[in-house]
């Protein structure tokens, strides 16, 4: 008979977030696609060029909209019939900000062309994008709640693609500064997509509606979370901005190609958490606390077989599809993954304080947490170059991990997932991982020998990891005691 409780959190949660991997894989495959075409299109110094813009548009999206529109999504939770109004005066608080920041950006494009160390003739296209962003979480900050995965999904896939065909087709036409040919292509894939989801948020909305009496609640949520949003930005993206104010823009490019690559595992751990997050409200509420550890046990549990998973091939993938100018920084990968496994377990952590509204302690933590990578970063990269982002990432997300975990025990005062039991499990991933170094230096550096190596150990612990959760059927038993006993003798 099937395990209920397994039953149940395919349902609740796996198959929302099914919908959410369905888009993130079919983005993982574009991406794949993509490294063999940008990185033989593009010069390391054109796609650094590409990577610290994006990076300036996660940024400016918060900055220039003062995070206005993160608070819609909050206000859904609170079941209100006045959900119109809200979001109406946020729109229109929005859209005054944006005129007033847009204008600026405009007459001081110099200045802060300069500022950003980006050509000044960039800086234009810095609003659109910010539009497009902010667009495009508004409709997340809607649609998520109601577990609208399905549209999700395909609204991803058409940013993707759309924006990947039009900057091949564009980078073809430029001869010199091919990056804009990129900037260009998504530019207009954004822009069309944000009139089709405008449309599709029209009836959530009160247009040219204002009324003061939530400027309260918009500014309590939005403002202490700004801090908390930017920190985001500068954990997974300023060390790019960084290396390429202190090394130059061809080590930004490599530095950012083999950094997305590591990164993918955020794609994951973000997907199953987006699922969850609905359910996360009802179980607190609730206080099913068994629920609780169950569904974090079986998420964490995928996103370790994933984190291993990318530790073990992302190098080979990297030398296979990326152009050699590229291979030099590939090593750092399995760094960067095992920095994003405490970025999930944060996650994790900071739904409570969503929960209990606390966007003060998410922005002190987070900000924190970025004040450490910065700070690290402006001592070490001169003298040690990119190599330093791989360290300072790893360290700033574990900080932010062990700090939000001692926040909420003595202020937050809200049950999470015991800290001791997310590091047991690591330790298993790192022991397996070591196992594999060791067997490959010891027994054989070709490439064919150590790829079924690692495929064996990957089985083992997919296996392993997967029954002490329950999430297989106890005819694995055996084999699970076998592996118990080996690693205990």
């Amino acid at each position: 008979m099937p395990n209920k409780s397994n039953t149940d959190f395919i349902s609740r949660v796996l198959y929302h977030a099914k919908n959410y991997l369905i888009a993130s894989i079919s983005n993982i495959l574009l991406g794949v696609i993509a490294i063999p075409i940008y990185t033989r299109l593009l010069s390391p110094e054109e796609y650094g060029v590409y990577s610290v813009f994006i990076s300036y548009v996660g940024i400016l999206s918060v900055i220039l909209s003062l995070n206005i529109h993160a608070s819609i999504g909050r206000y859904w939770f609170e079941n209100s019939d006045d959900f119109k109004k809200f979001s109406g005066t946020c729109f229109s608080l929005m859209s005054i900000i944006l005129i007033l920041s847009s204008l600026s950006f405009i007459f001081f494009k110099e200045f802060f062309g300069n500022l950003m160390r980006i050509p000044v003739s960039l800086i234009i296209w810095l609003i659109p994008f910010v539009i497009v962003e902010i667009t495009y979480s508004t409709f997340r900050q809607i649609f998520e709640p109601q577990k609208e995965s399905a549209i999700i999904a395909k609204v991803s896939i058409y940013k993707a693609y759309t924006s990947f065909i039009l900057s091949i087709i564009l980078i073809l036409i430029y001869k010199n500064d091919r990056y804009m040919g990129i900037i260009l292509g998504y530019a207009l894939s954004g822009i069309s997509l944000s009139l089709f989801l405008i449309f599709k948020l029209k009836k959530y909305f009160s247009i040219f509606t204002f009324d003061k009496k939530y400027l309260n609640y918009i500014f309590l949520y939005s403002i202490p979370y700004i801090p908390y949003s930017l920190s985001g930005f500068i954990l997974g993206q300023f060390d790019r901005i960084m290396i390429n104010g202190y090394v130059g823009e061809k080590a930004a490019g490599i530095y950012s190609l083999s950094y997305s690559i590591g990164a993918m595992l955020s794609v994951v751990s973000v997907a199953l958490l987006n699922a969850w997050t609905p359910d996360f409200f009802k179980i607190i509420d609730n206080k099913d606390l068994n629920k609780y550890n169950n569904d974090i046990k079986k998420m964490f549990t995928i996103i370790l077989i994933v984190a291993l998973c990318i530790m073990f091939y992302g190098i080979e993938f990297g030398y296979i599809l990326a152009d050699k100018k590229y291979h030099e920084a590939l090593f750092i990968i399995p760094y960067i993954v095992f920095g994003y496994i405490f970025d999930a377990i944060w996650g994790i952590t900071a739904r409570n304080y969503a929960y209990k509204k606390n966007t003060h302690w998410l922005s002190i933590i987070g900000i924190t947490a970025g004040f450490v990578k910065i700070v690290l970063n402006m001592v070490f990269i001169p003298k040690y170059g990119y190599i330093t982002g791989v360290y300072t990432t790893a360290i700033s997300f574990a900080f932010m991990a062990v700090f939000g975990v001692i926040v909420n025990k003595y202020f937050i005062k809200m049950y999470t997932y015991p800290f001791i039991k997310f590091i047991e499990e690591i330790l298993y991933l790192v022991f397996v991982y070591f196992i594999s170094y060791i067997l490959i230096k010891l027994f054989s550096p070709n490439i064919l020998i150590s790829m079924v190596i690692k495929t064996i150990l990957l089985i083992i612990y997919s296996l392993f990891v997967l029954y002490r959760i329950k999430l297989l059927d106890k005819n694995i038993h055996e084999l699970y005691t076998l592996i118990t006993s080996v690693l205990k003798k």
